[in-house]
């Protein structure tokens, strides 16, 4: 009788708990304003990653300046499919901030954020249903996506070599230094690279706490990277909570958005676009060619093998090519190959 009581307490518990966790409707409809807040708080409690969070904000604080111009009461109940497609024209018109206007990919972007934003408003019973979603669907979202060329990765050994060699004083100094030297060894995420604090460097040994659940790095540093660190921490006076890569000031940590300004500054010394991810990109494939596949794997912390291969492990038709005659040189010498041929052609 006692387990039966407890066993229906526990559902109780159980079905309390998930009563408390789950979406409430909300009583009454939001203005905008009071509906990104509310989405911002959903994904925070879903534990969404601080890059993908940071740009969720960006876009939504778009979106709410362009509904207060142009929503009459500014409501989100208001939003419909005729005017989501009012923003989706207003994205594809607006220019962007290197000129001329955003690239497809930016715009899919906002739209995957406005469309994500719109789910949560259903779940919290402010929309019937996803206004998008009855304007376009993955179709759409394909096509934009694949009218837009990939991006080159700029790197290469040489492009390395130059960037290497360039004087760290002035407007790049240690900081830039060590975080360029970071970049090519190591190859860290934005967000990954703002997170380090001193704490994570024990003596020799580095951890990288890889973000979208992949697994940690640990490292042993390079002799000469380590005196720079041991260089910049002194010049900071930083201590084992603090994180290693500060804002020039040395005031506060380095955010991921600053990261990504400071490796761009770092290219455009030598002339190319360069970002972040262009480390991991040539990393990857560079690697992927003198390293077996689960060694690679282990290195980048990806969970699964074949996200290394599908995205990083990239071969040109000439790499091909010389792998063929490799192969070919190395069965000649115990099989003849034009065995055969001489007596077709006689």
């Amino acid at each position: 009788m006692a387990s039966r009581n407890s066993s229906s307490n526990f559902y109780q518990q159980s079905v309390q708990r998930y009563g408390m966790s789950a979406p409430q409707p909300v009583a009454g409809s939001m203005t905008v304003a009071q509906a990104i807040k509310l989405a911002k708080s959903y994904w925070q409690q879903q534990g969404c990653s601080f890059d993908t969070y940071a740009s969720y904000s960006e876009h939504l604080k778009e979106f709410g300046y362009w509904a207060h111009e142009n929503l009459r009461p500014c409501l989100i109940s208001e939003m419909n499919e005729w005017q989501t497609a009012r923003y989706r024209e207003y994205l594809y018109t607006r220019p962007s901030k290197r000129g001329g206007t955003l690239s497809g990919s930016t715009i899919q972007h906002h739209l995957d954020t406005l469309s994500s934003f719109f789910n949560i408003m259903v779940l919290y019973g402010q929309m019937e249903r996803n206004p998008l979603r009855l304007i376009e669907g993955p179709h759409s979202r394909h096509n934009r996506l694949k009218s837009v060329p990939k991006r080159p990765c700029p790197l290469n050994m040489e492009v390395c070599k130059q960037l290497l060699s360039l004087p760290f004083d002035g407007h790049l100094g240690l900081r830039d230094r060590v975080m360029l030297h970071f970049s090519i060894l190591f190859a860290p995420r934005p967000s990954e690279m703002a997170e380090l604090t001193w704490m994570d460097l024990e003596w020799n040994v580095l951890t990288i706490n890889r973000k979208n659940k992949n697994e940690p790095g640990v490292f042993q540093v390079p002799e000469y990277l380590l005196r720079l660190l041991q260089e910049m921490r002194f010049k900071y006076g930083a201590k084992a909570n603090d994180p290693i890569f500060l804002s020039q000031g040395g005031k506060r940590g380095l955010s991921a958005r600053g990261v990504r300004q400071a490796i761009s500054r770092i290219g455009n010394r030598i002339g190319i676009d360069l970002c972040p991810k262009d480390f991991r990109t040539f990393l990857m494939s560079e690697l992927s060619r003198i390293v077996d596949p689960k060694t690679l794997q282990a290195f980048v912390g990806h969970l699964d093998p074949q996200t290394s291969m599908k995205y990083y492990a990239k071969r040109t038709r000439i790499e091909i090519q010389r792998t063929l005659a490799v192969w070919k040189e190395a069965i000649s010498s115990g099989v003849d190959l034009m065995a055969g041929f001489e007596e077709d052609v006689a």
